[in-house]
Parts: C-alpha cells; structure tokens; sequence
C-alpha cells in the first residue's frame, strides 16, 4: 500500500510564529487519510470512527533563532552606515569620534610612542590660527613675473595715457649694479666682452677652496636678482650658483669676470613697447647639464619641452589675472624636430617609454589648443642664450633679439 497526501490544504511549512504556540488540539488538525489500494479489505466507504482515525501530525515545539554567527548583523549593519568625517573639524563635533581619537592618543602616550611638550619659541612668528596661520609665510616673487607686470603695465598705460614722446618703458638696474659692483671692489676692472669664457669647464675638485664661503653665496644672491634684467646673464649666473656650499677659487675667478662683464654692460635693461602686443611667444631649449647616462638625447629634449609647457601655463594664468587672457594657442618654438613628432605621435617607441607622463601631458594641451609647436632653426633659437655659452657676436645677436637695449646714463 502506498501512502498518499488527500487533503493538499495542510500548510507543509508552517510559520515560525506559530510554531512557537503551543501545540492545537487533534481536533484542530487535518487528518491525513491513508487511501488503500482497490480491493483490500480496508476499502470500506463507511465513515470510521474518531478510534480508528489515523496518526495526528506532530508539529516540533522547538523555538528557532538565528545561527551564533549572525547575531551581529544588525550591529555590523549599523557600522557600514555611520558617516565618515572628511575633516578635523567635522570629526572633532562627533562624540564618537571624539572618543576614538582620545583612546587613540592615550594609547601612544602609554606606550611612550612620543612625549607632550610645549612649543619651542620661534622667532618672529605671530601667526594666528583662523587669521593668517595658513597664509604663505613670505612672499615670494617669480623673477618671470616681473618683466609680465611690466609689460602689461605698458600696455595699460598705453591706453590710459601715452607720452608723445615716450615709445615705452625701459626696465634697468643700472644703480644696482653699480653698487653690486662698488660692494664687490671691482668698480676700476676691466670689462670683457661674454659673461663667461667659452668652453669652460667648472667642477667641484679644481682649485683650491675659497677663503670666504658667506661673500660667495651673498654675491650668488645678488647676481641672481639682477638677472631680472640682465638676462644674458642667466645662464653663467646659475652655472657659478651650483658652487655655494663648497666655492673654489675657480668659481670665484668667474665670479669676477661677471662683474667685469657687468660693468661694460651696466646700462643694459629691457625694453617695453606701448605699441607690442601681450601674446605670448615661447621658445624651448634643452639644457647640456642634463646626464647622457640616466636619459637619452631625444628623452632629454621632450622633458624640456615638458618644462616650458609648464612654465607656459603658468604665464598665461598670470595673464588671465592680471587683466590680459590670451583668446588664441601660445607657440613654442622648438629646433628639434623629434621632439614635436613625438607630441603629436600617438604611438610610443620603445625609446620613449620613460617619457609617456610629458607626452601625455604635451599631448592633451595640443588637443586643447592652449598651445602649438613650431619648428625653428638654430640660428633663430632665442632660448640659447639661457642653456649655453656663446662667443662676443652670437651673444650680441640673441641679446638684441631679447628686446635688451642700452639706455643713456642719467644725467647728474
């Protein structure tokens, strides 16, 4: 005889709810009817009896509860949604937090992690937090912002009022260096012509070491100022810089060729016409300190292509707050022509996998017309003058092509 279910009323998994009831009453409960197999003896159609019902179902009593390893799901839960401060400020409101940090610092306090102590006394700081305590604590200036300040100044002024008889404004520290060079001793030298001597080699074992190290690295201090204007002057002034922790007296001796070039060229400045105008004109070189070791020629040329994207960009914010934006792309012009194959090449050679950040980053520019290369010869390379040396007539060529003029001396 196979058992079958009769009555598919019966709820085959009850609820737990009211499994945690007592049990009902049989009385209550559905019967479950054994049908027998035709011809048995027990196929009978008359009713039984309530003493020959069959078995009453038994249903388990047992209270059910989560496993022991979800009893903190709740809690966990709670811990996900907590917000997390991006601040100080926002956690130092929160209790919580609050608590946090303080069990955090008398954890390294006891275990002598770092020790309390005041403030030592600092000289001339009078900062206060919530006024001026994240401020730039002295103002420094850019020497590359100057001559843009001037240079728009002209400009306005042009506008607003423009002498007949002036065609601009000329930019000199003639006085400067007339005392740099009074300072320095050196007011009866000889002049010469070229800043430095050409095809001079200066390192840190040739000579002897320089009596006085101080006077060296003030008169370091003071040339670098004057290249304001004077910027023929740039690149021997930081060649004889890269010497003022231990200075020789090689370094010194070109040093004084300096001051003696100073002093045939103490009237030189920048001039700034009312009638130019405030677009931008880059030109890029790279410079021979780089090592041929570490980077290859073309590697060297790109990152000082990278550089001047850099400087680049931030010249023209400076315009942008100063009043002059630039509405068109800035060029750049470059005399190697690799370098500006590879700024607009897509694909990388294998020669240029340690360059791909400044590639990325010339690339995206030029895609965003904020600049443009351009190809010029080296004979028209005004960045030269910042990157090398030069003999007397190259030097008057690019000085003259740097707007740098020589004005009268005033009169007394």
């Amino acid at each position: 005889m196979t058992p079958i279910f009769t009555d598919p009323s019966i709820n085959l998994y009850p609820d737990p709810v009211r499994d945690s009831t007592p049990p009902p009453s049989s009385s209550n409960v559905p019967s479950l009817v054994l049908s027998p197999t035709a011809g048995s003896p027990a196929s009978d159609p008359t009713p039984s009896t309530p003493s020959e019902s069959p078995t009453d179902i038994r249903r388990s009593t047992q209270i059910k509860v989560p496993p022991s390893h979800l009893t903190d799901y709740h809690c966990y839960f709670i811990l996900i949604t907590l917000h997390e401060p991006h601040t100080y400020r926002e956690a130092s409101t929160n209790p919580l937090w609050q608590q946090a940090m303080a069990n955090e610092l008398n954890a390294l306090h006891k275990t002598h992690t770092w020790d309390m102590t005041t403030l030592p006394p600092s000289k001339g700081f009078t900062k206060e937090y919530g006024i001026d305590y994240e401020e730039t604590s002295t103002p420094v200036a850019r020497l590359t912002s100057i001559p843009i300040l001037t240079c728009c100044y002209c400009s306005t002024f042009s506008v607003l009022r423009s002498p007949p008889s002036s065609d601009g404004y000329y930019l000199s520290q003639a006085k400067y260096a007339s005392d740099l060079l009074s300072k320095a001793g050196h007011t009866d030298s000889k002049t010469v012509s070229t800043p430095l001597e050409l095809n001079v080699k200066l390192n840190t074992t040739d000579g002897e070491l320089f009596s006085d190290a101080t006077l060296y690295r003030q008169l370091m201090g003071s040339l670098i100022y004057l290249t304001v204007t004077h910027q023929d002057l740039a690149y021997t002034v930081h060649l004889v810089s890269q010497f003022m922790s231990t200075p020789r007296s090689t370094h010194y001796a070109a040093v004084l060729r300096i001051f003696r070039y100073i002093k045939g060229t103490l009237f030189h400045g920048l001039h700034f016409s009312t009638q130019s105008s405030l677009e931008l004109h880059a030109y890029a070189d790279r410079s021979k300190k780089q090592s041929v070791v570490t980077c290859s020629s073309i590697e060297t040329e790109y990152r000082a292509l990278a550089d001047t994207t850099s400087e680049l960009l931030w010249l023209r914010w400076l315009l942008t707050d100063m009043g002059a934006p630039q509405p068109t792309s800035t060029p750049i012009h470059y005399n190697n022509h690799s370098a500006i194959h590879i700024a607009h090449n897509d694909i990388f050679h294998e020669r240029t996998k340690h360059i791909e950040i400044d590639c990325h980053f010339i690339r995206h520019h030029l895609q965003q017309s904020v600049l443009h290369l351009l190809s010029v010869s080296s004979e028209d390379q005004l960045a030269d003058v910042f990157t090398k040396c030069h003999p007397p007539g190259r030097l008057r060529n690019l000085v003259s092509k740097l707007n740098m003029a020589s004005s009268s001396p005033p009169c007394v």
